[in-house]
């Protein structure tokens, strides 16, 4: 077996909600390789390791070099991997793309009709009410706020913006509370 050393980044760690939508939404329609290879990868970035070879990823998830490139072709099928291979095809840099938070990937044009496709009314609509729109829609909704009314501040003078010029608040930056001259 060649070694191609991989090079893994990733723009941010993935959050509990980011999880849930992975394991809910997109490992039912990956193979479960797919599914392992993105979790070590991103769990070898977690540990601070950036740099690894096929070899290792083989080794770790059982697999043939072949089964790891198809692996790796999924998750950029996807949207979850982006591959960049250099000249002399030693070496790989593997990107991991943000996975879709649940009501995102439900209403992307592909991801969200492949779900339908695949997994079938029941299981979409259960994933809807898992993952509906954290925003309330305001449809319907008429805006009755009240907004500032100027005419209070006719009467404000140069005088009071004088003084309130000296009332301005600056912020302060505060030092961690450990004394490491009295601590040594």
């Amino acid at each position: 077996m060649s070694e191609i050393k991989y090079q893994i980044e990733q723009k941010k760690s993935i959050d509990s909600e980011e999880l849930a939508s992975f394991a809910i939404l997109y490992a039912p329609l990956l193979k479960p390789l797919s599914y392992q290879f993105y979790l070590l990868m991103s769990g070898i970035l977690e540990s601070h390791g950036r740099i690894k070879n096929n070899r290792f990823f083989c080794d770790t998830l059982h697999c043939t070099p072949l089964e790891l490139t198809q692996a790796r072709e999924e998750l950029e099928q996807f949207m979850l991997l982006k591959t960049y291979e250099s000249d002399d095809k030693s070496s790989l840099i593997l990107q991991l793309q943000p996975i879709k938070r649940g009501f995102k990937f439900l209403n992307h044009e592909v991801l969200g009709r492949y779900y339908l496709m695949k997994m079938g009314t029941k299981a979409y609509q259960f994933a809807q009410i898992c993952f509906k729109d954290p925003t309330l829609s305001l449809e319907g909704y008429n805006n009755i706020s009240q907004v500032f009314n100027p005419q209070e501040m006719s009467d404000y003078s140069m005088k009071e913006e004088s003084e309130f010029q000296t009332y301005s608040i600056t912020s302060e930056v505060k030092k961690g509370s450990f004394d490491l001259s009295k601590f040594l």
